[in-house]
């Protein structure tokens, strides 16, 4: 089997299992009886064991030669997780499993982007070719569910989870491991700590991490409440399934024009529109639940998810000092997307409390936040984000 085939196998199987997870987990969340309030705790605590996984994962997996067993086997406690979750009723069970379970998952995506990474350089793997299948499987995914939840309530939500990992676990048998480097010794804690000094002290990141930290976090109030606001709006699942479908259908047409249009080569220029295109969408999503609107204000998100992340890869990788570019991106993934997004979803379970869908409304604050530090970022222009 080829090796393009073998990792897009693997991206088709494993991100799967999110086509459930980010548009239906609160639904579950809500029949289990959790609160607003305690729906945005489970969200928050998971993301502040993701940022211990994930800077944990890089440095496990740089020690370890068979890494597809690494994933293999960090799967299949997973599904353990799952199983678990899918029969405990009490608060702190579901906050711990849940946790473990979400952390897990970050580390398998923090491997899997090494080992694909590296499958590019001695295979010729395109990235963004082989993560393009995990966008459609989550399409795919999201899709299907709105009818079968429809004909069988949100129990089984956690269940299904469980299977699609399982599919992820049979595909990284297909993984290809990366031939290990020679190292003289092992990074010491000083280094690896001294690495991450430099990164703080580097204005452009601190600017940057903070302006992905507002325009990413600002979809935490959609990621967390939207299918559960547009549900008791009176949508159908299949309504809801199509209308997080659609988001990614968009995000993949991004990927696919930004080599091609000039503006969309820039990253400040992609993080100013990611901020604006925020404005818009947040505002119209907590002023209706009109279906007809929702279907055309949903392809924005290629613009506050995809060029947000674009733009945010590219000035990463021209901001970072030399031999430190893998730590910037585990910073990356520990403050903004990880401390960031914990104290953001522990405040959108009391906003959704106490405002329902006009909640919506802060997040386009936020995104007017990023939108403005945007412009004070430099990056050169003559690359497209890859």
């Amino acid at each position: 089997m080829k090796p393009y085939l073998r990792f897009s196998l693997f991206c088709a199987a494993f991100y799967s299992a999110f086509g459930v997870a980010t548009p239906f987990l609160s639904v579950w969340l809500d029949y289990r009886g959790l609160t607003p309030s305690e729906i945005g705790l489970v969200f928050a605590v998971g993301m502040a064991a993701k940022v211990v996984f994930t800077l944990m994962a890089g440095q496990v997996a740089d020690q370890v030669a068979r890494k597809r067993d690494l994933i293999g086997l960090t799967l299949l406690l997973v599904i353990a997780l799952m199983i678990a979750l899918a029969n405990s009723y009490s608060l702190g069970a579901i906050l711990l499993l849940s946790a473990v379970a979400t952390a897990l998952q970050a580390a398998v995506v923090t491997v899997t982007d090494a080992v694909t990474l590296a499958a590019g350089r001695t295979h010729g793997l395109v990235y963004s070719q082989v993560r393009l299948w995990g966008s459609a499987s989550f399409l795919v995914v999201a899709l299907a569910m709105g009818p079968v939840l429809e004909a069988t309530g949100p129990g089984p939500i956690i269940y299904t989870m469980a299977g699609l990992a399982v599919l992820g676990v049979i595909a990284s048998r297909g993984l290809i491991d990366p031939p290990m480097e020679a190292r003289p010794r092992p990074p010491g804690l000083r280094d690896m700590l001294m690495g991450f000094v430099v990164l703080l002290r580097t204005r452009s990141l601190r600017r940057l991490y903070l302006t992905a930290a507002l325009l990413q976090n600002s979809h935490l109030f959609y990621y967390a409440f939207s299918s559960l606001h547009w549900q008791k709006m009176g949508l159908s699942k299949d309504q809801i399934g199509l209308l997080w479908a659609e988001g990614v259908v968009f995000e993949i047409i991004l990927f696919a024009i930004v080599p091609r249009v000039s503006l969309l080569r820039r990253p400040v220029a992609l993080l100013v529109v990611a901020g604006i295109a925020g404005i818009v969408r947040w505002c119209v999503l907590g002023a209706t639940s009109d279906f007809t609107l929702l279907i055309f204000v949903q392809a924005l998100h290629a613009l506050t998810f995809g060029a947000a992340h674009l733009g945010a890869m590219q000035l990463l990788s021209e901001c970072s000092p030399e031999g430190l570019s893998a730590r910037a991106q585990g910073l990356y993934a520990a403050l903004p997307m990880g401390i960031g997004s914990g104290l953001a979803y522990m405040l959108v379970g009391p906003l959704y409390g106490a405002f329902g869908g006009a909640g919506f409304y802060a997040m386009a604050g936020l995104s007017a936040a990023g939108m403005a530090l945007a412009f004070g970022l430099r990056g050169r222009s003559d690359h497209a984000p890859q």
